[in-house]
């Protein structure tokens, strides 16, 4: 047991419900801990006011992750069986209309293609109105090139999302826009409107939001990472035309971090964001030389082992609830995915939620954010990536 000098919390938020066991200073007595949103047994997905109800993030990370290796008739059949539409959804379309677009351009004649490689690059409708909502974005290289992706604060949620966003996890409503993370603590849909006009930094009794890559969340340490692999240089072309030219690229990577969400004091946060998501890229470069998430999908298998571990403050005896002076370590005690392998027969821009994916709370709140250590190896068109951290 590690004691820790530090004033207790004085405001009680929403306490959730689901079980965990924590090992006091790793002997065998346990104290019980109702941790959050991951561990709750899995039931029967439906919609509740236009959006997605899952039981928990483990039943909603299981979901995602069968949606985002789909192809587009599968997700546009699941779409329509729960009757909305999803970012990822329209992503795709818009995906597609750029590809048919570009190829229209290059099953012209040869002296028609030399034309209108000299002009400024067409674009879609759908690209344009995505672009013009918000439901893209730009991303520029160093070297100069750029390509468009789905503009959202956790792509990898996008196919079990609205298309405004929302999604409902056991009692709490969240909304994941381009820029912040929002969420109804108590899951009062009449604060839905409420929840929609607000766009910068804010938290009451029932309403956070929290802008993406605050400085604040910096401010006593309490982040962690262990993203590895997403670096420009970690592309690897897989394909040349006759000029020596790249013209197709792939790239395999983690992103993992933690951090609080909303907001906190030194070594004490009521609710910490975890996040461990396998990455899978393959790009072509269109008709303008352009790099596209177009219709290049290689084979892609992957293997990864990983632990994790937090501190909070179950096993202070003198507090039911929050913050207090005792602390303790827990590893691996709340589910776990590891080891994880899986194999896909074509890959074009994967996402793959693993355990601690998610928004975590509880009774005892949290001295710290996860840490994570492991290894990661996978074989993507051929080419084998391996990580550890």
């Amino acid at each position: 047991m590690k004691k820790l000098f530090f004033p207790s919390i004085c405001s009680l938020l929403l306490i959730i419900s689901a079980m965990i066991s924590c090992t006091k200073d790793g002997s065998s007595d346990k104290k019980s801990d109702p941790q959050i949103l991951i561990s709750k047994s899995e039931s029967a997905l439906s919609t509740k006011n236009g959006m997605l109800l899952f039981n928990s993030f483990k039943e909603l990370n299981k979901k995602a992750n069968e949606l985002n290796a789909s192809n587009d008739e599968v997700l546009k059949k699941f779409e329509s069986s729960m009757g909305i539409k999803t970012p990822a959804g329209m992503f795709r379309a818009v995906l597609f209309s750029e590809d048919s677009l570009s190829n229209y351009y290059f099953n012209l004649p040869v002296k028609e293609q030399d034309y209108w490689k000299k002009q400024p690059q067409k674009h879609s409708e759908k690209y344009d109105m995505a672009l013009s909502q918000g439901l893209i974005k730009i991303i520029k290289e160093k070297d100069g090139s750029e390509y468009f992706d789905l503009n959202l604060s956790q792509n990898s949620f996008a196919t079990v999302l609205n298309a405004e966003g929302f999604v409902q996890v056991d009692t709490m409503i969240f909304q994941f826009t381009p820029t912040a993370i929002k969420m109804i603590k108590n899951g009062d849909f009449n604060l839905v409107d409420k929840l929609k006009s607000i766009n910068t930094d804010y938290e009451d009794s029932w309403i956070i939001v929290e802008k993406m890559k605050s400085d604040t969340r910096l401010k006593y340490g309490m982040i962690n990472s262990w993203t590895v692999g997403n670096l420009e240089s970690n592309w690897i072309i897989t394909d040349r035309n006759i000029f020596n030219t790249p013209i197709k690229r792939i790239r395999a990577w983690i992103d993992g971090h933690s951090e609080p969400y909303g907001s906190y004091s030194e070594s004490c946060a009521q609710y910490i964001r975890g996040t461990y998501v396998l990455r899978a890229e393959a790009m072509k470069k269109n008709f303008w030389g352009t790099w596209i998430y177009g219709d290049y999908n290689p084979s892609y298998s992957v293997s990864s082992t990983w632990s994790y571990r937090y501190e909070n403050y179950t096993c202070d005896p003198y507090i039911t609830f929050g913050c207090g002076i005792y602390y303790c370590e827990h590893v691996n005690d709340s589910g776990m995915d590891s080891p994880y392998s899986n194999s896909w027969p074509s890959v074009n821009n994967l996402y793959v939620n693993l355990i601690p994916t998610g928004i975590w709370s509880g009774t005892y709140w949290f001295h710290s954010a996860f840490w994570s250590q492991g290894y990661f190896s996978g074989n993507f068109a051929g080419n084998t990536f391996y990580y550890t951290w």
